[in-house]
């Protein structure tokens, strides 16, 4: 093949963009490839904005009509439930129970779509302090006992953001416990320029099979009609702590117990201030 047909083959015809750029310089291809690279970024996060408004317009909107049902369905069981028989009492209980879980689950969206999108300033955050509100507030029952540090560090975070991931982390330990005296750990390490935050406890534990499905969205490892949550926590927490720059994963041992791992940047930059845009929703 001759070497003029061996270019159209290539593509690098006259004026074609291939041969433009063979004939530029190395530091005019280098400008040419950045700002390339810098247009596929903007398009990647144009589509990622776009996504998370779809997210959230979805699920805001099945919202009405959701509740809509559930007022119904509250109606019925307050008006005419003298009149149903047993089977039909139980179906119409199902029928509640299935809509405060998909309502449940439509606020975890909501929630997943806003991290990232709608952010607080990063503030210095007392770990120790905080771990404790968070303690207090969740309640444990009397027969479980959660250990905080000691002295736990003052960290770089967005407040709402680090309450939540010690809250899901912590009720998803309560829920693990399966004996008489229960023990959660929270713990934290130095280690150069992250943060290893542990949360451990000594409840049933995770076969190793399941350990990677316990961050997806909507995955429960007990059947979801005997579950009482939405399996949206553990994504929730992973969201959070990846926007942060962050680490997140769980060791287990069934019988044993499980501790799940964070590494958590010491430095932390503010989120654009255009993720703002989205936060009276």
């Amino acid at each position: 093949m001759s070497e003029s047909n061996t270019q159209k083959a290539l593509g690098e015809s006259e004026g074609s963009p291939l041969a433009d750029n063979c004939n530029n310089s190395p530091m005019e291809q280098l400008e040419s490839a950045v700002a390339a690279y810098r247009s596929v970024c903007q398009q990647l996060e144009d589509l990622r904005n776009q996504m998370q408004e779809f997210v959230y317009i979805i699920s805001h909107d099945l919202r009405a009509p959701l509740r809509a049902i559930k007022t119904l369905a509250d109606w019925i069981v307050a008006d005419y439930s003298d009149r149903l028989d047993q089977e039909g009492k139980e179906q119409l209980a199902l029928l509640v129970n299935r809509v405060d879980r998909l309502n449940a689950m439509l606020e975890g969206i909501l929630e997943y779509s806003r991290i990232g999108r709608v952010c607080e300033p990063i503030a210095q955050i007392d770990l120790q302090s905080v771990a404790q509100e968070v303690v207090d507030l969740i309640s444990a029952p009397g027969h479980i006992k959660i250990g905080i540090g000691p002295s736990l560090p003052t960290i770089q975070a967005e407040p709402k953001r680090i309450r939540q991931v010690l809250e899901h982390l912590l009720t998803n330990a309560i829920r693990a416990i399966d004996k008489p005296a229960g023990l959660i750990q929270i713990a934290c390490t130095d280690e150069a320029h992250m943060w290893h935050i542990t949360v451990s406890d000594n409840g049933c534990g995770i076969n190793s099979g399941d350990l990677e499905g316990i961050f997806k969205i909507f995955q429960t490892l007990a059947p979801k009609d005997q579950c009482p949550t939405t399996g949206v926590g553990l994504t929730l927490v992973k969201r959070i702590v990846e926007v942060h720059g962050g680490k997140i994963w769980a060791e287990s041992q069934v019988g044993v117990g499980t501790t799940f791992h964070i590494l958590w940047p010491k430095t932390i930059l503010q989120t654009d201030p255009k993720a703002q845009a989205g936060a009276g929703r």
